[in-house]
């Protein structure tokens, strides 16, 4: 019971039906560079620190063995070798419960596969603190996947990753209180049976800027859904709307899509396209758009977001005075275009051809409309320039022109009504 095989996430797993993920500070398996440990690390155990997003038991953890093969790269890509995982709930504080695999205190996971764990018999009430214990191990030479956090001290985070295998801290010991702000490997989810079932779950599908690049791994979306909404990001920084709607690459990205309508999903909020516009035409990326959201739509509503600036500053972004739009300059304008076609509903016809702002007429469908891949879109751009379409950020929203900071993410999260979008929030 609970191993979930890459090509088998078609499959319906009955129980699987019922679950939502329930926490914060999980996600695929990522890393700046190539998501892989260097060879020369055999493993240990990682310490991570959740926050429950939902009351819910029956809690099961998801464990990955894939990475991007490179920053933007094919999303999933197996991991080059079987990986040996062993793990357990921290809660409360002190008290650790051991997690099974079909029984077993251990799996091994192929290459490419995600496995769900047996229920653990704790609940667990929103808006509360737990930690998970993660032993991962390989053979000498290998690699596993780095994930998608690195570790904080502060909330009780560490590891003790070493070339000869970390001591195996999951059932006793104490948390390791080495390798803060390293990145290590972690549930890919953590899922549960919500008390209040039928509230939205929410797929954030995107790049950097929702993963949480600028603001401590944190970011405007999950500032925006806190403790309120079931939410389970798969973003990883650097890819871009082609990776999922361009030619020949939908197949990478199945598993992600596949797994998320697996655990009750309802929504997705799309935030892909900022990393396209140096690429592609606005045209070009308007037939991606169409496939990119037609993807999405399986599993839930979609929504996407406008696209943020990016500017270069000569005062760290402090004032807007001081700001330039970044070069190349071509990337502003087609932002502009597509921003202002995103507003009017993505104009298009049901065969997914890219229609003007402002078209009319009886095959013109836009957002909201049957035969629209979209649901609607949510603004964001306007929350971080100064003015519409000026091309900068507010002073003080962005420490490095691209990504909002603390500051920035806050705003965004305070300027946007999540029920607006996405229903009222869980119990």
């Amino acid at each position: 019971m609970g191993i979930l095989d890459a090509p088998g996430l078609s499959k319906k797993v009955a129980l699987a039906n019922l679950l939502v993920p329930i926490a914060n500070r999980t996600a695929p398996p990522f890393q700046t560079g190539n998501g892989l440990s260097d060879g020369v690390l055999t493993g240990g155990t990682a310490v991570i620190r959740h926050q429950a997003t939902r009351t819910a038991y029956g809690i099961r953890l998801m464990f990955s063995n894939h990475y991007p093969e490179s920053p933007g790269g094919a999303a999933e890509t197996p991991g080059t070798n079987v990986i040996t995982v062993k793990a357990s709930v921290d809660f409360p504080s002190g008290t650790l419960f051991p997690v099974t695999f079909g029984g077993s205190d251990s799996v091994e996971i192929a290459p490419g596969a995600n496995v769900l764990s047996d229920p653990i018999g704790i609940d667990i009430a929103k808006g509360t603190y737990f930690w998970t214990r993660t032993f991962v191990a390989v053979n000498s030479g290998e690699k596993f996947p780095r994930g998608a956090f690195a570790t904080h001290s502060a909330f009780g985070e560490g590891h003790n990753y070493s070339s000869a295998g970390g001591a195996d801290v999951t059932a006793t010991g104490a948390v390791p209180s080495t390798g803060a702000n390293e990145y290590v490997y972690s549930p890919a989810a953590i899922l549960g049976l919500p008390v209040d079932p039928g509230k939205a779950v929410i797929a954030v599908v995107g790049d950097s800027i929702v993963a949480g690049t600028g603001d401590d791994q944190t970011g405007w979306v999950s500032r925006l859904f806190g403790t309120n909404y079931s939410f389970q990001k798969v973003a990883y920084p650097s890819e871009s709307m082609v990776k999922w709607g361009g030619p020949g690459n939908k197949a990478q990205t199945y598993r992600r899509v596949g797994l998320l309508s697996q655990v009750g999903v309802t929504h997705v909020l799309a935030e892909h396209i900022v990393n396209d516009l140096g690429a592609s035409s606005v045209p070009t990326l308007q037939g991606y758009g169409f496939t990119y959201w037609t993807y999405l739509s399986r599993a839930g509503k979609v929504y996407a977001t406008t696209c943020t600036p990016q500017s270069s500053s000569t005062d760290s972004w402090a004032t807007t005075g001081n700001q330039a739009v970044l070069s190349p300059a071509l990337n502003e304008p087609r932002r502009v275009q597509w921003n202002a076609w995103l507003r009017d509903g993505a104009p298009m016809t049901a065969a997914g051809a890219a229609q003007a702002v402002g078209a009319t007429g009886g095959t013109v469908l836009r957002a909201g409309q049957a035969g629209h891949p979209l649901a609607g879109y949510i603004e964001v751009a306007d929350l971080v320039e100064p003015s519409r379409d000026a091309g900068i950020w507010k002073a003080g929203y962005t420490s490095d022109g691209t990504h909002p900071n603390a500051t920035g993410a806050a705003a965004i999260a305070a300027a946007i009504n999540p029920a607006t979008y996405f229903g009222p929030a869980s119990s």
